[in-house]
């Protein structure tokens, strides 16, 4: 089974079978100083769990652009949140196309597994990223979790989360510094900002 094929085989039982932490969540944006008019960039949305969240911090005159490589994913958050400044769109990150300098934040919320090329997903995302602009890699539990739970389902065995200090080495191959790093049994995350030129 692929990944594809198994996200669209699953989506219509997403949000029945998957339990998102929303404190977790909110500390995370807490962190950040998005500001209303915002533009965000929402990778892997899913079924669009970020998406009421983001909403609250970049208002109406912000925008979100969700993408996601399984289209039965989308039908599922657009079903779910039509809204005039969010749009869907079929895409892998790896090679999406948009204006260079495009978003002031690009989340990967439980979705960095999954990508195969991570090093080229974030080339593009830092090619798409104004300056002084996030990537934020998040997961509402541990890295040893993730990993295992991610052994055990066929099609997903090889997605893993790779370490911190890989993240990092990512990072700065791409000009972006790493201004936050969390690894313990509560969450996995890593925050980049795209220095300056």
């Amino acid at each position: 089974m692929d990944n594809l094929k198994y996200f669209d085989d699953i989506a219509q039982k997403w949000d029945e079978i998957v339990k998102h932490d929303y404190s977790k969540i909110d500390f995370v944006l807490d962190m950040l100083d998005m500001a209303e008019g915002d533009k965000v960039l929402d990778v892997g949305t899913g079924t669009g769990v970020l998406i009421p969240l983001l909403l609250k911090r970049v208002g109406d005159k912000g925008s979100i652009t969700a993408i996601d490589i399984s289209k039965e994913m989308l039908k599922v958050a657009k079903k779910k949140y039509n809204y005039p400044n969010v749009s869907f769109i079929e895409a892998n990150i790896e090679n999406f196309s948009a204006k260079d300098k495009s978003y002031d934040y690009i989340f990967f919320y439980s979705v960095f597994p999954h990508i195969g090329d991570k090093a080229k997903a974030v080339e593009n995302a830092r090619r798409l990223l104004k300056d002084n602009g996030y990537i934020i890699i998040f997961h509402s539990e541990s890295r040893r979790a993730i990993n295992e739970l991610h052994s055990q389902i066929p099609g997903l065995s090889d997605h893993f989360l790779p370490p911190i200090d890989e993240i990092m080495d990512i990072l700065d191959k791409n000009h972006m510094e790493c201004v936050e790093s969390i690894d313990n049994e509560d969450m996995f995350l890593v925050i980049g900002r795209n220095r300056l030129a």
